[in-house]
């Protein structure tokens, strides 16, 4: 059962970002995976649910060179930590990227697990090459 609970703000770690939570997406079935629930075979309950994430940097920690407070970002967070559906998540400094100035925070984080299944289809499986044309039926209108 999920349930809206207050949570402290995480502080981040070393080479950890502190993220403004300003968008967050669940994939469809993240909340059937076992790793979501469970560390070691231990359950870690409660979680805050959602991997996907966009947002603004509130705050860094030492050994964090690449972004700084303000700046927009993006990513998904491992599944053995807790998810983005909070106000403020920390998140490994490896695991973000800057986010497009050309997209909403809420197609942002809509974005990493989407696209990383889309390269594994297109790389690893149809070995698709550079200079290849690949037909997309149904984009989305944004």
């Amino acid at each position: 059962m999920l349930v809206v609970e207050r949570a402290p703000v995480p502080v981040a770690a070393a080479g950890e970002v502190l993220v403004a939570v300003h968008a967050a997406a669940i994939t469809f079935d993240e909340l059937t995976w076992e790793e979501t629930w469970t560390r070691d075979g231990v359950s870690r309950t409660p979680i805050i649910p959602s991997h996907e994430v966009s947002g603004v940097v509130a705050e860094i920690a030492a050994e964090v060179t690449d972004f700084r407070p303000g700046d927009y970002v993006y990513g998904l967070i491992g599944f053995v930590r807790d998810g983005a559906a909070a106000d403020f998540v920390a998140v490994p400094a490896a695991d973000l990227a800057v986010r497009p100035s050309t997209v909403s925070h809420a197609v942002a984080a809509a974005l990493p697990l989407a696209g990383l299944t889309v390269r594994q289809a297109l790389v690893d499986h149809a070995a698709v090459r550079p200079g290849e044309a690949v037909l997309v039926h149904g984009g989305p209108a944004e």
